[in-house]
Order: structure tokens, then sequence, then C-alpha cells
């Protein structure tokens, strides 16, 4: 049966699971970050302290802040940051488990969430996505979310990038048409 969870600090089980399910991500963040470092473990593995240090640091450290987890029979298969923004949702880091992919996780993380954790009844979420991701563009797009502007915001240091699409989800009442 799945389950959504919410995650408003860390614990050593917790950062495990999660580091699961960013595997790919932080492989490809220490190639990103770290070129230099021949080990790649040892540049994964300063790419998950990073990580973790930003959580802990900057991400927990604001109560509007949490982390949702997908778990399927006891195992996390999907997750996502939410922060709540003056008047909208940030969501960021998307990210399924490697070995789980195209099971609809992701879809049903962000249905659980929006249904379940979203008490706005008109609010909007926003998130960015790399244009050259067409699995996560397609499947926002079935999800609802339509482009909103040519280029990624950053809504927390005020960034944009060129080769990210922001993306919009407008959460109406119930009772709309």
């Amino acid at each position: 049966m799945p389950k959504l969870m919410k995650l408003t600090e860390r614990s050593p089980d917790a950062d495990r699971r999660l580091m699961a399910i960013y595997a790919d991500s932080n492989r490809e963040n220490a190639d990103d970050y770290y070129p230099e470092e021949d080990d790649r473990e040892i540049a994964v593995a300063k790419v998950e302290r990073e990580f973790l240090e930003y959580l802990d640091t900057e991400f927990y450290a604001d109560p509007r802040n949490a982390y949702y987890v997908l778990a399927v029979d006891g195992e996390w298969v999907a997750a996502l940051r939410l922060s709540r923004l003056e008047n909208y949702y940030f969501i960021e880091a998307i990210e399924t488990r490697p070995d789980r992919r195209r099971e609809g996780y992701t879809s049903m993380l962000y249905g659980m969430l929006i249904e379940s954790e979203i008490p706005e009844a008109d609010i909007q979420l926003r998130c960015t996505v790399a244009r050259s991701n067409r699995a996560s563009l397609n499947l926002h797009a079935k999800l609802g979310f339509e482009q909103e502007l040519e280029y990624g915001i950053d809504p927390f240091s005020n960034g944009t990038y060129a080769d990210q699409v922001t993306l919009v989800y407008q959460k109406y009442p119930r009772d709309r048409p």
C-alpha cells in the first residue's frame, strides 16, 4: 500500500534512504562538481555530504519546507522537496529510485501530495525542468502542469537558467468547473 511521508528533519535512516533515491543524480553531480577527483566514490561521497548539509543548514531550517517521500511496502521509491513561498509552493529535487522508474510512482507522489498536503484550494505549484528532460516534461504535462516561463527560476537565489523551463500547476477548489 503506498504511503506519503513528510520529513522535516534528518535522521540516519532517512539520509540512507534518500541517498538511494538520488543515487543517479548524485553520480551525475559528482562528475559535474568534482571532475578532477579520480575516485568517483569519493566524489559521490562529497556530493552526498553537501546534499545532507544543505538539508541541515538551509532547507529544514525553514519550517515551511518539507521533504515528501512515497513509500511502497516500506520501500522509499520517490521523493521531492516542497517549499512554501509567499504565494505558491516550489517543488524541486523530484526523483524516483533508479530501479523503480517507469512504474508511475512520481505521478502517485504528486497526486497524494496535492490531494492531502496542499491545504489551499486555490494555489499554484511551480517547478523547473531541464529542456532536455523529455520524460519529466511529458509527465508534468500529463499531470496538468503548463509552461509558465521560457527559462528556469531559482526563487531562493533569484537565478535563472536558459537550459530549463518553469512549469506551473494551478490547484483550484473542488467545486470549480
